[in-house]
């Protein structure tokens, strides 16, 4: 067997099992086997190609490439072929047309992506705009989630927002955090009549993270907006909050 395709199956497997592992440590296990395998066969894929792309660049060359030029074309291919792979997705969600509209205020980076989620099987259920705000005198995040509904579909606001509110939590408390929430009030949600609650986590009775979860439904998807902020963060970023709910159409 020649260098060239030593180089390029060993690239292959270490690549692909590195991020598999990865991806399983830093993501956690996909909800359903139909994800498992997505996230296998598409890590699969990118680095196989990755390889061969590599092998044909090197086949020819004499002499050989060293194990260490061969793993630096390999790993600059790998990263090229995953900008690629992240910008068609991401030109897809922008031309398609989005269910929902709202402007932010300067500062916010706004980010449009596939899914109700970011695990496979979610993508084709619905679309999500996430919104963020970094800066020294506080942190923000807004995330807008639009969930396709189905033809008879009849989403009970009050039982939709317990199951996210019951997540969110479950979520916090494995964090080791105190989790105190309000009661369901009545809102307003892109001139929609919803339902929000509010939750503030807590470590040794400091305030970690306040997240407000509002829901409703238009003609085309059960709808969520949320705002997290951390402790340090300021009135302005509520009120913005408060305007973005309120400002949202349904398109």
């Amino acid at each position: 067997m020649q260098l060239p395709v030593k180089q390029a199956l060993g690239c292959w497997l270490a690549s692909m099992i590195l991020i598999i592992v990865a991806l399983l440590a830093f993501i956690g296990l996909p909800p359903s086997a139909d994800g498992a395998a997505q996230s296998i066969g598409r890590s699969i894929a990118h680095t196989g190609l990755a390889a061969i792309f590599s092998w044909l660049l090197a086949r020819r060359k004499s002499p050989h490439w060293s194990w260490g030029k061969f793993i630096l074309v390999y790993v600059v291919t790998l990263v090229v072929l995953g900008l690629i792979t992240n910008s068609g997705r991401s030109h897809s969600v922008d031309q398609a047309p989005f269910p929902f509209s709202v402007s932010y205020s300067a500062g916010w980076k706004v980010e449009r992506l596939e899914g109700v989620s970011s695990a496979p099987p979610d993508h084709k259920l619905g679309v999500r705009e996430q919104a963020q705000w970094f800066e020294p005198n506080g942190r923000a995040v807004v995330s807008l989630t639009c969930a396709w509904l189905k033809e008879g579909d009849r989403p009970v606001l009050a039982e939709e927002l317990a199951r996210i509110v019951q997540g969110v939590t479950k979520g916090l408390e494995a964090q080791k955090l105190e989790v105190q929430s309000t009661s369901p009030s009545a809102t307003v949600v892109a001139a929609h009549p919803g339902l929000m609650m509010e939750l503030h986590a807590t470590s040794k009775q400091h305030l970690v993270l306040t997240q407000l979860v509002a829901v409703t439904t238009s003609d085309r998807c059960f709808f969520s907006a949320v705002l997290a902020t951390s402790s340090d963060a300021k009135p302005a970023q509520r009120q913005e909050f408060d305007r973005i709910r309120k400002e949202i159409v349904f398109r």
